[in-house]
């Protein structure tokens, strides 16, 4: 369910309490409770759906935290050079590797690594890179 599906069970509500609100005598028993019986089960779809409602809201908010805090730490605590971007510590010294371009791509801050020889190598994604292109 979603908003929309809240929105509607609620003018279902709203549309049922009216009807019991100009309660004709004209209405007999089973008239009377079926008509209580379907403000209870649009109050009840109504409740789940902005439960739900709210379970996503709280998900994209957390989604949104999460994202905001990578922004914070792309933007304060890393500097572009050279086409990598390399990590600032708290000294203000900037690391000797940078983070893989590729696993950045997805979202992910993986440094490379020194590999064997004049090789670097991500331990995210794999990828191998030519030492010089990569160190400071």
């Amino acid at each position: 369910m979603d908003i929309m599906t809240a929105i509607a069970a609620g003018t279902r509500a709203l549309e049922a309490v009216k009807a019991v609100q100009n309660f004709n005598k004209s209405y007999d028993d089973a008239t009377w409770k079926a008509k209580t019986a379907e403000l209870i089960s649009d109050i009840a779809d109504m409740k789940v759906a902005l439960v739900e409602a709210h379970e996503r809201i709280r998900e994209l908010q957390n989604q949104n935290e999460a994202l905001q805090a990578k922004l914070i730490f792309k933007a304060d605590k890393t500097k572009y050079e050279r086409g990598w971007r390399y990590e600032i510590f708290a000294d203000g010294t900037t690391a000797e590797f940078p983070f893989c371009q590729r696993c950045e791509t997805e979202g992910k801050f993986v440094r490379i690594v020194r590999g064997l020889g004049s090789t670097a190598n991500c331990p995210g994604c794999k990828g191998t890179y030519d030492l010089r292109s990569v160190m400071r």
